[in-house]
């Protein structure tokens, strides 16, 4: 059987763009997980917070890269955190926030801080997931979880949800990558102190538009075709 240049051209091609833009061939879900180290703790100084201080913690901004140039609509994001409840009761703001490009927030350890955590920070991101964990006493130690489901609206917690402060998204264009940034915090003066040993963010969505190649790649390619094709046609006429 004689396999034609055409044919080798395609096969030739499709593996290019398999290596080098595999973003374009990808299945449309994605799942990406971002993974933060600790210790870091919440704590709102009695008896005011806002006078006394708090501790909370703003993850560093991560960027997955592999989506970059994509059109993404988020579906799904899930959380996790060991804690040690050091404290009486269990009170606090989990936020999370995702966007295609950067989101700012200023990350790290903020003891005795009086910068409200409330209105000392603009939130931009373009998907955000805020609830509350808790408002019960509770001494208790846990891995505190949490999830929202943006195709139903349902969003689960434990060891107890409070209620859903923001839970907003809307499809995207990822640039350099991915973003993602947690923000951990408590306005609570009844006792609230947990520390933290690490956490984990997973986000599950759908890719609506790959990612394109750039222009100059695509001449490359086209070029390559045209000149295969022509070779091909040349051999033709030579029998």
């Amino acid at each position: 059987m004689r396999v034609s240049l055409k044919h080798i051209a395609a096969q030739i091609i499709l593996l290019i763009a398999l290596l080098v833009f595999p973003s374009v061939v990808s299945a449309t879900d994605f799942q990406l997980i971002f993974n933060v180290g600790g210790p870091f703790r919440i704590f709102g100084h009695p008896p005011i917070p806002q006078l006394n201080g708090f501790d909370y913690f703003i993850t560093q901004e991560q960027i997955d890269t592999s989506l970059a140039g994509a059109t993404v609509a988020i579906e799904e994001i899930a959380v996790s955190a060991p804690g040690m409840n050091l404290g009486l009761f269990i009170n606090w703001d989990w936020e999370v926030h995702l966007d295609g490009k950067t989101i700012g927030l200023p990350a790290g350890q903020y003891l005795k801080t009086l910068v409200d955590p409330v209105t000392g920070y603009t939130r931009t991101a373009n998907t955000r997931f805020q609830f509350v964990i808790g408002n019960r006493f509770d001494t208790g130690s846990y891995t505190f979880s949490g999830t929202h489901d943006f195709t139903t609206g349902i969003t689960t917690a434990f060891p107890y949800l409070s209620f859903v402060k923001v839970a907003a998204t809307s499809p995207f264009i990822v640039t350099d990558g991915l973003h993602a940034q947690m923000f951990f915090w408590t306005g609570d003066n009844r006792n609230v102190q947990i520390e933290f040993s690490g956490a984990q963010l997973i986000v599950r969505g759908s890719i609506l538009a790959p990612a394109v190649p750039e222009p100059a790649t695509l001449l490359l390619f086209g070029s390559g075709l045209v000149a295969l094709g022509s070779a091909a046609r040349r051999r033709g006429r030579r029998k």
